[in-house]
This record gives structure tokens, sequence and C-alpha cells, in this order.
């Protein structure tokens, strides 16, 4: 007879790990993010000579715009000082007198990033995004400020019509968050996709990647997605419930069952890799023992690392049941 499925745990947005707020730059983060200012702002130099940038560019003299960059330079001096709320000042001033430049109008909302003003981090990047609509860089800061778990809607509004501009990691995984939020798993799960595939390096994807999987009972995807996600130090309790909830719903309730020395060992116990099911008939300290790839050995990792509810209690009970361990799953229903 066919196993019932066992009961998959609920996942919401809460699982995921909240991405870090934005701190005071160090001088290393600091330098990046001015230097691409900078850079924006040199090009845009070199271009202005031309006579499509000179029309295209709001109309300043030749005075206004040294005014304007040395106000730059000003406010530029004391972001690097720490001195967010008196660099904004000068920095506004700077995009005052010459609307055109970008990248002042970049560096004035990281000051305000920096200086704890986001609502006006928000205004200087909109603003900026009104006359630059492919400037990938602001737009992924708003969304960031803007925060994919508060304001779905808006970030998938600034967010999507950059793609046609530029296809890089920050694009997906921002947008990933988005419809998750509005759990919209369908186009989450292509974000994600491709967020991972642009950046495989990032276990959280993988882990909400496996959570859609999950919640879709595409339960092959959601072990390799999990799986991948532990590699790279996903190790949340919620991580192995759902992981055995996993390899239950594909009939892997045990592993592959092998044998193994552990001096000091327990029926029931977790040591190393190992799964501690039974000891071996006549041999001291040699167990039958369940890998990790295995629903018993991750209900037993969540319940080591805090989990104590009716639901991984029954998935324990249904995983011996189903490996027709009839006594152990009797102890655990009782």
């Amino acid at each position: 007879a066919a196993a019932t499925p066992s009961p998959c745990p609920v996942f919401s947005q809460e699982d995921a790990l909240p991405p870090s707020s934005p701190a005071p730059p160090a001088a290393a983060a600091a330098e990046a993010k001015v230097e691409g200012a900078a850079a924006t702002t040199a090009a845009e130099a070199t271009t202005a000579t031309s006579a499509n940038a000179t029309a295209a560019a709001a109309p300043v003299s030749a005075a206004e715009a040294r005014v304007a960059e040395e106000l730059y330079e000003d406010g530029r001096k004391l972001f690097f000082q720490g001195k967010f709320t008196e660099a904004a000042k000068k920095l506004a001033s700077a995009t005052s007198a010459n609307p055109a430049k970008t990248g002042y109008r970049l560096l004035l909302a990281n000051s305000y990033v920096y200086g704890n003003q986001p609502a006006e981090a928000v205004k200087a990047l909109e603003k900026l995004l009104s006359t630059n609509p492919d400037h990938v860089e602001a737009g992924v800061e708003l969304a960031e400020l803007l925060s994919p778990r508060k304001q779905p809607d808006r970030v998938i509004a600034v967010l999507e019509p950059l793609l046609k501009y530029k296809h890089d990691y920050p694009l997906y995984h921002l947008l990933a968050e988005a419809h998750y939020q509005k759990e919209q798993f369908d186009q989450a799960r292509g974000y994600y996709e491709k967020a991972v595939e642009l950046n495989p390096q990032s276990g959280d994807d993988y882990y909400q990647l496996g959570n859609i999987y999950l919640a879709q009972q595409r339960f092959a995807k959601a072990a390799d997605a999990y799986e991948t996600a532990g590699t790279l130090g996903i190790s949340l309790a919620v991580y192995h419930f759902k992981l055995a909830s996993v390899y239950s719903n594909l009939h892997n309730y045990l592993g592959q069952v092998g044998k193994a020395e552990i001096i000091g060992g327990k029926t029931g116990e977790i040591k190393g890799n190992h799964y501690l099911i039974d000891p071996v008939p006549g041999q001291v300290d040699w167990f039958y023992v369940a890998g990790p790839r295995s629903a018993l050995y991750q209900v037993r990792k969540a319940q080591e690392a805090g989990i104590d509810i009716f639901d991984i209690h029954f998935l324990e009970a249904n995983i011996w049941l189903a490996a027709r361990r009839y006594g152990r799953a009797a102890d655990i229903y009782a």
C-alpha cells in the first residue's frame, strides 16, 4: 500500500534569513560606493562635450557647473569623514545646481541612507530613476530601501523594467523575494532559479527555492535545493524539519542503513553523520546507523535544534511506521 504523504511543515517568509540592515560604511565599503558615483560623474564629464549630451542635459553655464562640482567634492569629502548629514546638504545643493549629474544624486542618496534618512534616500533615488530609467544601481538601492517584505509591489514595479537593461544577481534575488512575499510562487521560483544560476553560493536562495518546491510538492527538486543549501551553511531547525518531510515523501525513511562503531553511543542519538538506530547484536559499541540523507536523521537534527511540536513527533512516528518498525512507531503514537 502506498504510504500516506508526510505532513509538510508550513513555510513562511520569516523562515528566510533576513538581509542585513545597512550599516555605516567602513572605508572600503564607502570607497566602493563613491567610486561608482565618481565614475559616473567622470563619464558624464567626458560626454558632456558632445552636442547630444549638451542638448539632453539641463542647461547650466560653465560657471554654474564649476560651482556644482565644488559642492560635490565638498560633499564627497564629508561623506568619507562619516559626516553624512553635512554631506547630504552639500550634495543636495550640487544636484540642484547641476541636475544632469546622476553621480551627484546617487551619492546624495547614499548619504541619506547612511545618515538614517531613508525617506529622503527614496526620494533621491526615485528622482534619479525618473530621469535615468536604465540606472540599474539606483533601482537596486531603491528596492533594498523599500524592502521586498514590506513593499513588494513597489519593488516589483521598480525592478522588472530594469531587466531590459541588465541581468544580474541583485535584480533576480530582490524580485524573487518580492514575489515570494506576495505568495506568487511560480514567479518567485523563476527568479530564484535565475538568482542561483548567477550566484551559486547563495544558500539563502537555495533554501527559499526548496521552500517553494516543497509547497508545490515537487519533492525531488526540493531535496536537491535543500541539500545544496545545507552544503552552503544553512542549518536552521526548521530547515532540518522540512528536509525530513521531503525525504519522507520520497520514501527515503532510513536511507541507506549501514554499521558504524560509536564508542559510548546510545540508540536514538546523532553522532557526526550517523543516527544510531539500534545496537548490532554481539558487537560492543557497534550500531546500525542512518545517514544525513534520510528522514529519520533530519527529524532528529530538527529535534536537537529545538523543535518540539506535535507535527514533528507525528512525522517521526510515520517514518518508523513506513519503515516497518512498528514498536518504535507505537511508542511515539502513544
